[in-house]
């Protein structure tokens, strides 16, 4: 007669499982558990399924930081706080007459500077820039 085959363990039906018997276990415990039935996971493996799992709704999020997103939906979850800026980017331009800035020039922008405001000449920079765009 033949041996019936043995019956294979489902590992993430069991991480599954031990979570939500204890849902603030640490994946190291998880693969400590688990190490003691014979069964050999990672603690990689354990955080993946523990995700997985989440995402699917198969377990609650708990306390834990996880920002689960919309099925279906693309990109960024909804509040990471990491929005890209909107319009253009503005570039330095280089110096058409080339890299050298003579003293005298420098000495007028100071005088300039000391007038009217380093926030003012910064302003008008920029919208001279702009201008010749």
């Amino acid at each position: 007669m033949k041996k019936k085959p043995a019956k294979k363990v489902n590992k993430s039906e069991l991480i599954r499982n031990f979570y939500i018997k204890k849902p603030d276990a640490k994946p190291s415990e998880i693969v400590a558990e688990m190490k003691k039935k014979g069964i050999t996971v990672s603690a990689q493996q354990v955080s993946t399924t523990r995700m997985n799992a989440i995402k699917a709704g198969k377990l609650p999020a708990g306390d834990s930081k996880v920002k689960v997103q919309i099925p279906g939906r693309r990109g960024r979850p909804v509040g990471s706080g990491k929005a890209r800026p909107v319009g253009r980017r503005i570039t330095a331009k280089k110096n058409v007459a080339g890299d050298e800035v003579s003293v005298t020039a420098l000495l007028e922008t100071k005088q300039l500077i000391e007038k009217v405001g380093m926030g003012n000449v910064k302003n008008a920079l920029t919208t001279l820039e702009h201008l010749l765009d």
